[in-house]
């Protein structure tokens, strides 16, 4: 779990599509890095030749413009389309702002999210009890996917505000981000004395009442080097040595 500054909070579980999904979810990334290149690239004849600068709603409205003239794009569900217009408009946002280097084209092969910022998934399942954990076996649904088998190894905390669909070293994950209450951090005072544990390196005085000297082991490591040195050089000067016929015989 990942909390950043006590409001949000990420939880990442293992997705299982079908191979049919798993085709079509590879072909919606293809068509989202096709928008993404294209708006991109608006973005950026329009500031050239007219030194205007497109908002994210401009963004928004020329990406729902595209999608109703492309059939790839007609397959994915709208918000998703919505949500490249802001990823565009945020990259060149953290660019002007030195957060970010100058937004590239993507690469195909490299775009591999897909994310729902506000509705088109639902979770359905049961909760499976076993022992001190707490499962839920169900699905997930995405909208223009269908329902795909999911894997929740922990429960959920708060409000989801967006899911996303990430394809990452062969396997998918599906990434829902949700809105928890903050909680204060426990002072130091207040964790009892038998929970802390402390470990040191490098020292001579472990105790008050013992006194231990460091660990040496250069000699020993200089002794190593040194053997291994003239055994390499005994066996170079034997691959050296020229073989004659009296040897053979």
């Amino acid at each position: 779990m990942i909390v950043v500054a006590g409001v949000l909070a990420a939880f990442r579980y293992r997705v299982y599509p079908k191979p049919g999904q798993g085709r079509l979810l590879k072909s919606h990334l293809s068509a989202l890095c096709g928008l993404y290149n294209a708006l991109r690239d608006l973005k950026l004849d329009r500031w050239r030749r007219e030194h205007v600068s497109l908002s994210e709603n401009d963004l928004r409205r020329t990406a729902l413009d595209l999608r109703r003239s492309d059939e790839g794009l007609r397959c994915i569900h709208n918000q998703v389309v919505q949500n490249v217009a802001t990823k565009v408009y945020t990259a060149f946002k953290n660019y002007f702002e030195g957060r970010a280097r100058f937004p590239k084209r993507k690469n195909v092969r490299r775009y591999r999210s897909l994310t729902y910022p506000q509705s088109g998934f639902r979770l359905c399942g049961k909760v499976v009890r076993k022992g001190k954990r707490t499962e839920l076996k169900g699905m997930l649904y995405l909208s223009k996917v269908g329902y795909v088998r999911i894997f929740m190894h922990r429960p959920l905390e708060g409000r989801i505000k967006n899911v996303t669909v990430k394809y990452n070293a062969g396997e998918r994950y599906a990434v829902f981000v949700c809105e928890v209450p903050d909680r204060p951090k426990t002072q130091i005072e207040e964790v009892p004395q038998e929970r802390i544990r402390g470990a040191t390196s490098g020292c001579t005085n472990f105790s008050p009442c013992q006194r231990a000297p460091s660990p040496t082991t250069r000699g020993s490591l200089e002794g190593r080097r040194t053997k291994s040195r003239d055994s390499k050089k005994s066996y170079r000067g034997l691959r050296r040595t020229p073989i004659t016929t009296g040897d053979l015989r």
